[in-house]
């Protein structure tokens, strides 16, 4: 009985380990999209295994706010509705497919949302992978903010050029989200890490022991960098 069930169990494991034969690469699971906007990611996909597939859609799910329209599309053939989108991909062994993407067209209203994708290898049904983005629409290239969404609001620094003391406003709904700023010099290397307090409203840096010159500040939530502005510091 012993000796069966250790057969079973190799078995399971051969059988699991053929079952993921592809997966989603450099595909941005968190996203950024300015209202009133038409934007196209691709969702890229890898095969693992040894042998030609077939990748479609199997369906895509839907959640969110706001009055945005989304697109599937594998090749040329796009629906609102995945389950509709019958084109599937050939994907050779270790070859990477940009076939598959999500068109996103927004509304005038500040939203988020999220869409679960799940694709499906023809050759196995049960061999299958799913994929989920969230998604931000708000105003991205304000001159006043570096980044506005509903949980999240963040003012670009100013002054900017700034000579002692540089500050940013901003606004956290969410106290589960980590919302940093990180400062770098001109070659890249980080030279302050600023965590946003959801207690507070204003950050405020003191400059007069930085080196005159050009400097990035990049904004991140929840470990994922969201936009880069430049900043200067003179005496």
């Amino acid at each position: 009985m012993k000796r069966l069930a250790l057969i079973l169990s190799l078995l399971l494991i051969s059988y699991l380990s053929v079952a993921q034969g592809f997966r989603v690469i450099e595909t941005p699971e968190k996203i950024f999209l300015n209202k009133n906007n038409e934007e196209r990611k691709i969702i890229r996909i890898q095969n693992t295994s040894t042998e030609a597939i077939q990748v479609a859609f199997l369906y895509a799910k839907t959640e969110g706010s706001g009055e945005n329209y989304l697109t599937f599309c594998s090749g040329k053939s796009c629906s609102a509705n995945a389950r509709d989108i019958r084109q599937h991909q050939k994907i050779e062994p270790g070859a990477i497919s940009d076939a598959f993407s999500v068109a996103f067209k927004t509304g005038n209203t500040e939203s988020e949302g999220r869409v679960r994708l799940t694709f499906f290898n023809m050759y196995d049904m049960q061999d299958s992978v799913s994929f989920e983005i969230n998604y931000t629409v708000g105003n991205k290239n304000s001159s006043n903010y570096l980044y506005s969404a509903p949980s999240v609001a963040v003012s670009n620094f100013y002054p900017n050029p700034a000579s002692s003391e540089i500050a940013l406003d901003y606004r956290l709904g969410n106290d589960d989200e980590e919302v940093k700023v990180i400062l770098q010099n001109i070659l890249g290397s980080a030279v302050g890490e600023y965590t946003l307090s959801p207690s507070d409203k204003r950050l405020k840096i003191n400059t007069q022991e930085f080196t005159p010159g050009v400097y990035f500040y990049t904004l991140v939530i929840d470990q994922k960098s969201i936009v880069t502005r430049k900043l200067i510091i003179k005496k």
